[in-house]
């Protein structure tokens, strides 16, 4: 996935950080690729792992109604009347998932180009907050489409993400994207340690991160080595021996696996 922003925004992050200005009106946006070559198909569609940067424009939680710059439909999205054979966003709970369709009504306009909450039969008013991983499951047939999230940027100097503990739903699981419309160096200057990730040299009891590829995921364990420090407090690919390279891309979302018990807030620092 790739991560687009516009001058403008490019260039007001820009002076945030020279001239350290606190501003609540930066706004832009990202085109993420979905689809990727070698997607599998899974109940009908494409799944993609999209992640929210952004907060609605004026601050705050982003509607769902707003996605793909409020016009889904205009985005290339696919609407049916059939939730089965409509686009779906599906959120991660904790212990399931919210799935929202793709709505298409002829007959009635406020229920058409809309999402819809499964079991629900109006236009949803949910929202959801920066840091927040969903799948998008698309019903095109053509690989490396792509799609536009625009939205007003974070100032704040961290943002917390709540993790889910072992004792939620399926032990530990959480959907997670950047707070911030940046890409996420998994080995760059952040303790992962230091703010409560578990480093450990047993890939199954330390902290993990899986990234959907299309067909599959490619998992990172925080490695610990009182050894080697260069393999200490590392993320680790599996099957590799040395610490990754990979980012968590802007766009992009990313099961975090922690073996904490209970929950945790695991605080994100501004990039920019």
């Amino acid at each position: 996935m790739k991560k687009l922003v516009t001058a403008c925004a490019a260039c007001m992050l820009a002076g945030l950080v020279s001239a350290q200005v606190e501003s609540q009106n930066i706004v832009g946006y990202q085109t993420s690729t979905i689809n990727v070559t070698g997607s599998m198909t899974i109940n009908g569609g494409k799944l993609s792992m999209l992640g929210l940067n952004w907060q609605s424009v004026g601050g705050g939680a982003y509607p769902i109604q707003s996605f793909f710059g409020g016009d889904a439909v205009a985005a290339g999205l696919t609407a049916n009347s059939d939730g089965g054979a409509a686009d779906q966003l599906q959120v991660w709970t904790g212990t399931g998932y919210s799935t929202y369709f793709l709505s298409s009504n002829p007959s009635y306009a406020s229920l058409s180009n809309v999402w819809i909450k499964t079991g629900e039969f109006a236009a949803t008013t949910d929202t959801l907050n920066p840091g927040t991983g969903f799948w998008l499951l698309s019903r095109a047939t053509g690989a490396n489409g792509h799609v536009t999230q625009a939205g007003q940027v974070k100032t704040n100097a961290t943002a917390g993400l709540t993790l889910n503990g072992t004792t939620v739903g399926f032990g530990g699981l959480t959907l997670i994207a950047n707070p911030y419309p940046a890409d996420i160096t998994l080995n760059g200057t952040f303790n992962w340690s230091a703010a409560g990730a578990t480093k450990n040299s047993d890939g199954g009891s330390a902290d993990q991160l899986q990234m959907w590829t299309g067909a599959g995921y490619a998992t990172y364990f925080l490695s610990a080595n009182a050894s080697y420090p260069s393999l200490d407090n590392v993320w680790i690919k599996t099957g590799e021996f040395t610490a990754t390279s990979d980012k968590l891309n802007a766009g992009a979302g990313a099961w975090f696996k922690t073996v904490h018990s209970a929950n945790w807030t695991l605080n994100l620092p501004r990039p920019y």
